[in-house]
Order: structure tokens, then sequence, then C-alpha cells
């Protein structure tokens, strides 16, 4: 499940950066970065920054998520944290409950990685 996670995260990491291509030109020099509940912007950016931050805000997310993959693969047990832990963690069943952890972690962390970048892309359309 790591490598998965690895693979489809640089996939959305290089997806991240062809948005950030094919948009740059078009926006304009100041961009609308925060926005009221109506939709109203009301906060102002200029344009390298906002695009600084997406490459930063996507990477440390990637990193972050990996990073938990790592510690849930090889994290001692006292950090392992569900009902039950006893059976979860033992012999027979922690190799099970530590792959289901993985496999949630990598889950939310490829949701939050598309949920970023489908934020930023209306960022991007209401600056158009």
């Amino acid at each position: 499940m790591m490598r998965l996670y690895l693979v489809l995260g640089m996939l959305l990491l290089a997806l991240g950066a062809g948005q950030l291509g094919l948009r740059y030109e078009t926006l304009p020099t100041r961009m609308a970065t925060h926005f009221d509940l109506l939709g109203n912007p009301n906060g102002w950016a200029p344009k390298g920054r906002l695009f600084v931050l997406h490459l930063v805000v996507l990477s440390a997310t990637y990193v972050t998520f990996a990073g938990l993959l790592v510690l849930s693969r090889r994290g001692g047990r006292e950090y392992i944290k569900v009902p039950n832990r006893e059976l979860w963690l033992s012999p027979p069943h922690e190799g099970r409950a530590r792959r289901m952890i993985e496999r949630t972690i990598a889950a939310i962390g490829i949701a939050t990685l598309l949920f970023l970048l489908v934020i930023f892309e209306y960022v991007f359309r209401a600056n158009l």
C-alpha cells in the first residue's frame, strides 16, 4: 500500500504542477485567495505567492502522509491506539491491523491531495 500511495501521490503532485503550468499565463498578477461565505473575495495575494503556496501545501501534505505510512509500518506498538488493543496487537492479528492502518492512512492522504487540488482549481477559476 505504501508503494501505491507513493506512486499515486507523485502522480497527483505532477497533476498539481501541470495545473500550475496551464493556469499561470491566464491568471491576473493579483489574485483573490480568500472568500467569504457568499463567495465574495476578501483576501488577495500576488500570483507568484499563491503558486508557491500551492506547491508547498501539496508537497508538505504528500511528505506528511508518507511519513505517517513509514511510522505505521515501523513504529512501536505503544503508538498504536485501537479499541481491543490486546486482540489486534497479538501476534496472529498485528500484521493485519498494521495493514488496515496503513491502507487507511494512504486513503486519507490521497483524498486530502485530491481535495487540495480541487480547492486550488476553484481558486484559479474564481480568478479567471
